[in-house]
């Protein structure tokens, strides 16, 4: 059963040579941070920060070896993390925001966000509606039906378009007849 431990700058030397030499002995992980690690070995494993495991060597004899834990991963990484947001202080000073200074004043209009006509006619374009199947829709909410559209007659002497109802006016095509070969010709 582990036991809570807060790593101090000596355990997690300990604990980083033990994630470094994996599955190693003592003297191993001893070596690579060049201090005693008996002690502290044994508070990681009751930590359940170091697992141990019994294992032979190739004389046959017996040999204790040992590897990192999962939860010794994530307390690693915490202490880490923490000497990390530490340093980072102590180098760019106070970890807490200064307050802001602002020296605007007044109150903003929004006066650029603002439709500009730079020549005449050219906002004309939003008068009019979009065509959405048959209704045609205005930019504020209305909705028109269309009534008819072109009459198209296939007759003899090619396609003849008739008279638009849509506005009420006479289509610009209106009375055109297009033959299906050769030049278009004006109908009377």
């Amino acid at each position: 059963m582990s036991t809570p431990l807060q790593l101090t700058d000596e355990l997690a030397v300990v604990l980083r040579a033990v994630r470094m030499a994996d599955f190693a002995e003592v003297g191993a992980i001893a070596k690579l941070c060049s201090i005693a690690v008996t002690t502290p070995l044994r508070r990681l494993m009751l930590a359940g920060h170091v697992r141990s495991h019994q294992s032979r060597r190739a004389d046959q004899s017996r040999t204790r070896l040992y590897s990192i834990s999962a939860a010794g991963e994530a307390a690693l990484h915490a202490h880490d993390a923490a000497a990390r947001r530490q340093a980072a202080i102590a180098a760019y000073g106070s970890a807490v925001a200064q307050p802001r200074t602002t020296r605007s004043t007044g109150t903003y209009n929004g006066a650029e966000l603002r439709p500009t006509v730079t020549r005449p006619g050219a906002m004309d374009a939003f008068e009019l509606p979009s065509r959405v199947g048959s209704r045609l829709r205005y930019r504020d909410g209305r909705v028109q039906e269309l009534r008819a559209v072109a009459g198209v007659d296939m007759g003899a002497d090619g396609l003849t378009f008739g008279p638009v109802t849509l506005f009420q006016s006479p289509a610009p095509c209106a009375g055109f007849a297009f033959p299906l070969s050769g030049r278009a010709e004006v109908k009377a």
